[in-house]
């Protein structure tokens, strides 16, 4: 049999779940490693699953994910996560959310994407990311104030996130010459001169003016039950 040309770790999955899912997911030519902790240059993906009633152990294992695997994109899977974990595992390093109550063509979907630096689940995630920096602002001292348009929030979270100019345009479905419009306008009004200093911006920002809120709203969700 022909051997598979990919390869992805599968954490927080139940043995018989991890089995079930590297059945389903042979047939597409993807192989899931035996053990989250077994090394493989060649892992392109981590599929971290998170069951209630907490998502601390989820956030957990997508930090060792990234510190064993710092080449895979993380996927993660769930039901009922909300709002704020959602943004707590965005911080530690997810690339998309699937719902587990989807099919699997839709985590397929998922994978295909992520693997080509495109984000489904950009709306949701986008969504939180835009509202948190909102926020920020109204506690002052982020980027906001220097008068970003929506789109280039967008277009900044999203450098934030290491993705390329053409890989923004395919994010948001827009020519990559209008992305080249946004970063320019955006790093004018960031007075940087680069788009690794606008990401830092950004991030100090956030740190300065918005950690604190969320971690204050979450850490219940972070106590053992």
């Amino acid at each position: 049999m022909e051997a598979a040309q990919q390869v992805l770790v599968a954490y927080g999955w139940d043995r018989l779940l991890r089995d079930i899912l590297a059945a389903a997911l042979s047939s597409y030519d993807w192989q899931v490693l035996t053990s989250p902790t077994q090394t493989s240059s060649d892992v392109r993906l981590a599929l971290v699953y998170c069951s209630r009633p907490t998502a601390a152990e989820a956030i957990e294992d997508v930090r060792r994910a990234g510190a064993l695997y710092p080449s895979a994109k993380i996927i993660m899977l769930g039901s009922e996560i909300t709002d704020p974990e959602l943004l707590l595992l965005i911080e530690a390093g997810i690339s998309a959310y699937v719902d587990t109550r989807e099919g699997l063509a839709k985590l397929l979907d998922a994978m295909k994407m992520v693997c080509e630096n495109r984000s489904p689940s950009s709306g949701r995630i986008t969504r939180l990311v835009l509202q948190n920096i909102s926020e920020r602002t109204r506690q002052g001292g982020t980027p906001l104030r220097l008068g970003l348009s929506f789109r280039e929030r967008e277009v900044l979270c999203l450098i934030g996130r290491g993705l390329s100019n053409k890989e923004i345009a395919d994010s948001l479905a827009i020519a990559p010459n209008t992305v080249k419009n946004h970063v320019h306008n955006l790093l004018e009004k960031l007075n940087v001169s680069s788009r690794r200093e606008a990401a830092r911006v950004e991030i100090r920002s956030s740190r300065q003016a918005g950690r604190s809120r969320i971690v204050r709203n979450t850490t219940p969700l972070l106590r053992p039950i």
